[in-house]
């Protein structure tokens, strides 16, 4: 057990993807806006976390734009996570490719209620650069 390599068990983000722990915002809803925000080719696997993505499905249910509050929360991330990068999530993904993994936190009004959201980015599954967008309960 003390061999960095022994470990009990590893939940990985493909699992995480395949029973609705994360979701991709890379297909479906969110796709057109996680491709406008990150204006990348090819663009990188950015994923929501349960229960931010929970709080923005219940925001949808109350009236609200699914699709309008996952591009506030990118805006948002974006003027948070340094102000010379500001305007494009993109650049602030190629400083991370080229400076190493990045977190931070910003606030968002979801639904009425403000919100604490986490931007990390960083390493998936096999090593390839992820993004993943979470409350602080999901960390």
């Amino acid at each position: 057990m003390n061999n960095p390599t022994d470990f009990i068990y590893r939940y990985t983000r493909a699992q995480a993807l395949a029973d609705g722990t994360l979701t991709s915002a890379n297909i479906g809803d969110l796709a057109a806006v996680t491709a406008q925000h990150f204006a990348l080719t090819p663009i990188p696997s950015v994923v929501v976390a349960f229960y931010l993505m929970a709080a923005m499905r219940a925001a949808a249910r109350d009236g609200f734009d699914l699709t309008g509050i996952w591009h506030d929360i990118l805006v948002i991330a974006t003027a948070a996570s340094n102000p010379p990068l500001n305007g494009n999530l993109a650049r602030v993904f190629y400083d991370c490719l080229s400076n190493g993994p990045r977190r931070w936190s910003c606030t968002v009004r979801i639904g009425g209620h403000d919100q604490t959201v986490i931007i990390d980015i960083g390493p998936g599954d096999e090593g390839e650069p992820v993004v993943t967008v979470m409350a602080p309960h999901d960390d």
